[in-house]
């Protein structure tokens, strides 16, 4: 007893283990006592799950230490404590995680969203419900959605020259030739497939756009495609089904779901995504998809912007049932009738002999009357009655909820079988206070509600000659469909029964006499009111969380190739690009780079201004055929952003 006293005195101070200790050695003191073994077992696991919910806390928000601290904490307490157990594992991964997560965050503040998405995938991949790592990956997926539409490329990606801005100018030259020059200006490499046609002639002229979008704009115009097969090195081949079979390469992904059903997302990425193989688990709630990459990107925008929480709703309900009764009965009661009879010696009423008859005497006539003969009524009779229910339920969007504050009143029935016999089955009928209620919750925070209420008893039991018994209900009920804004009341009233009764009993003719009227009957007067009333008021407690721009409407591709990259020549000062590799020391963002070589055609150069005048390159480094032009005294423009070297087609080949 003294262990369970100290025990006890700890906890209130706020030790816990302390506490849990001298309560586990009273135990141990007395183990048949109900009381210590109650206590001890109920204090423990109190303690535990408090500590567990802090170590979940830890690990969240990063205070790693506190979360190892707390599971060591358990174990002490418990030993055996599965999730405890694993709780240094747990802890380990949580911090690598978040050491991916931090790491993201630099790559994404140094402009390179691509690899920091990545990153937060690999987190995500492990798990799903990082609150962190959802969070920026929406900001991520916003940020590269908004910068200029431009979707991912399937890996391994281009260097950063894929991307330098460049002014090019052909009339009717060999499409080759047009990748020879995109190979000076950006140092890629092409590997042609044995079926692009030789005879590709190009028209081109652009100035100061990026390779990239040329390199599109030149593929999607000659039914061409391209693999990348290095950071440096892409693959051209003919957009044919056959060579898209053949060299597109196909991702495996697993979407986990954590609020969309399997059933629907998959639904919805055949229709919008077309996506070619969808395998669906609805018991892990997951989703299989394999397609290019391109497409599973697109997958990805679509589940994230549907695989939202649903809205949910506090519904604060109060019902008030006011009940008043009022009975007042005065007068007094006379005999409502009365009979006479005669008999004889038999003692049958009705039955004389005849010489009872010639001899009748006064015995042989009977009177009969109430009894008492005469009754005097005073009573008066006043009662209320309130029937208060105060229930809170939370219900999600589009559900219905249902409460019952009653009771279920059984019915018997029988049925009759032929050759078998008779069976009895019971039923249940529902009677008291029934409400349902199937709230919708609008983004202006608003929420429409379909109600139904109905309020019944039982007036009367009736039991039939076979034993069985039936009920006759009274019932109002009501129906009707609003719309509040989050917390306001709404109150549903005049919901009213009254029922008024007046009865006089008496000698006919006296008991209505003005004056007299009481001494020669009886009167009763009752009345009864009841009413309803109900309040409703619903609050929030989660709303649709709308995803991002660049979730909502976003650059799908074209029909013949879903999920592709738009066709659109781009602003090079509008993408926050890495420095390039090769360029001169000291070069940053933002400063002007120095002069860059030109090459010019046999025939003479363009008009003045038509493109950057630059010093020439030497003669080892110039493509077949072309000659170094001398420098002119025209500037380089003033741009931020790296220009390649502007190229002139020679002569067709």
């Amino acid at each position: 007893m003294q262990s369970y006293r100290e025990g006890q005195s700890e906890l209130a101070k706020g030790k816990l283990e302390p506490g849990i200790s001298k309560l586990k050695q009273a135990v141990e003191q007395d183990p048949q006592n109900v009381e210590f073994r109650r206590a001890y077992f109920t204090e423990r696991e109190q303690a535990i799950n408090g500590l567990l919910q802090q170590a979940e806390v830890g690990m969240e928000s990063g205070s790693f230490d506190a979360a190892r601290a707390a599971y060591q904490q358990v174990l002490r307490l418990d030993a055996a404590n599965a999730r405890a157990l694993g709780g240094a594992n747990r802890v380990d991964v949580a911090q690598r995680q978040w050491s991916a997560i931090d790491a993201a965050v630099a790559l994404a503040r140094n402009g390179d969203t691509d690899n920091a998405i990545t990153k937060v995938r690999q987190v995500i991949s492990e798990n799903p419900n990082h609150s962190r790592a959802n969070q920026l990956l929406k900001q991520l997926m916003r940020q590269q959605a908004d910068r200029t539409g431009k979707e991912l490329g399937i890996y391994p990606k281009l260097k950063a020259a894929y991307r330098t801005p460049v002014s090019l100018s052909f009339s009717n030259a060999p499409l080759l030739q047009v990748f020879d020059s995109l190979k000076v200006a950006s140092g890629l490499n092409y590997v042609f497939d044995k079926e692009v046609r030789q005879d590709l002639r190009v028209t081109l002229s652009v100035n100061n756009k990026p390779v990239e979008d040329i390199l599109r704009l030149l593929l999607a115009t000659n039914q061409l495609e391209r693999r990348i097969l290095d950071e440096d090195t892409l693959l051209i081949y003919p957009n044919t089904p056959a060579k898209a079979a053949e060299y597109r390469e196909m991702v495996v992904r697993t979407f986990y779901l954590s609020n969309g059903e399997a059933s629907k997302v998959a639904g919805l990425l055949r229709t919008i995504a077309k996506v070619k193989d969808v395998v669906v688990d609805e018991k892990l709630n997951l989703i299989v998809v394999r397609d290019s990459a391109e497409v599973i990107r697109l997958a990805e925008k679509l589940i994230a912007a549907q695989d939202m929480a649903e809205p949910e709703v506090m519904l604060e309900l109060e019902v008030l049932e006011v009940s008043v009764n009022r009975l007042l009965e005065m007068g007094i009661s006379w005999p409502s009738s009365v009979s006479a009879s005669v008999s004889g010696a038999a003692g049958v009423a009705g039955q004389l002999t005849l010489n009872e008859l010639r001899n009748r005497t006064s015995d042989m006539v009977k009177l009969q009357t109430n009894d008492p003969l005469i009754a005097a009524q005073l009573r008066s009779q006043k009662g209320s009655a309130n029937l208060l229910a105060n229930p809170r339920v939370r219900v999600r969007n589009k559900q219905p909820a249902k409460i019952l504050i009653g009771e279920r009143v059984p019915v018997f029935t029988t049925t009759a079988t032929a050759n078998v016999g008779t069976s009895e089955s019971v039923n249940y009928l529902d009677v008291g206070l029934k409400l349902e209620i199937e709230p919708t919750v609008s983004l202006d925070d608003e929420v429409s509600m379909k109600l139904a209420l109905e309020v019944s008893n039982i007036l009367e039991t009736i039991t039939r000659a076979s034993g069985t018994q039936a009920y006759r209900l009274g019932t109002r009920n009501t129906s009707t469909t609003l719309r509040v804004r989050d917390g306001e009341t709404n109150i549903l009233a005049g919901l009213i029964q009254r029922d008024e009764r007046r009865s006089n009993t008496g000698i006919p003719g006296l008991n209505e006499a003005p004056l007299i009227s009481k001494l020669f009957g009886a009167a009763q007067d009752s009345d009864s009111r009841t009413e309803i009333v109900l309040l409703v008021t619903p609050r929030i407690v989660r709303n649709i969380e709308l995803p991002g721009v660049g979730l909502q409407e976003f650059l799908s591709g074209t029909d013949a190739s879903t999920g592709a990259a738009p066709i659109q020549l781009g602003t090079p000062g509008a993408r926050q690009n890495p420095v390039p590799t090769g360029m001169p020391p000291g070069f940053a963002p933002g400063t002007v780079p120095p002069p860059v070589p030109m090459l010019q055609p046999p025939g003479g150069i363009p008009q003045s201004g038509a493109f950057p005048t630059t010093t020439p390159l030497p003669p080892s480094a110039l493509p077949p055929g072309v000659q170094p032009i001398p420098p002119t005294g025209i500037q380089p423009p003033a741009s931020p952003v790296f220009t390649a070297p502007p190229l002139v087609p020679t002569s067709p080949r």
